[in-house]
């Protein structure tokens, strides 16, 4: 498989790790307001953390820098989460937002080796 064909798929699980944490900022909203959710959100909620978990944990087994970084970032505060201010909801919604802003952070650069590739595939097209 090469290289750009794995850094899609990095691509597509940060899509879904987003979702993830939106639905977690929702999950926790509807605690503050008192709306009760269908029990099918709370199973989705909880395979689109695993997928979330799961992705985490590849980046740190597997890749090296800024993306590792990320990922022991982003687990710390989920472990935090479960252990300390998983009762606050506020506490939790500017969890999710931080691991948002950590994300979207660290991303950029995925794009940026992606935007790399793409160039280097058309410089080599036009010779």
């Amino acid at each position: 498989m090469s290289l750009y064909s794995l850094l899609k798929i990095h691509e597509q699980l940060y899509y879904v790790s987003i979702v993830a944490e939106l639905a977690n900022i929702f999950y926790f909203v509807s605690i503050i307001l008192g709306i009760d959710l269908p029990h099918g959100f709370n199973t989705g909620l909880q395979i689109y953390n695993l997928i979330y978990a799961a992705y985490m944990l590849f980046i740190i087994f597997f890749t090296e820098g800024l993306f590792k970084r990320c990922a022991f970032i982003i687990l710390t505060l989920a472990i935090l989460k479960d252990l300390i201010w998983g009762k606050i909801p506020i506490i939790s919604i500017i969890d999710s937002l931080v691991c948002i802003g950590v994300l979207a952070y660290y991303h950029q650069f995925l794009y940026a080796i992606m935007e790399k590739i793409e160039n280097e595939g058309k410089e080599g097209e036009e010779v």
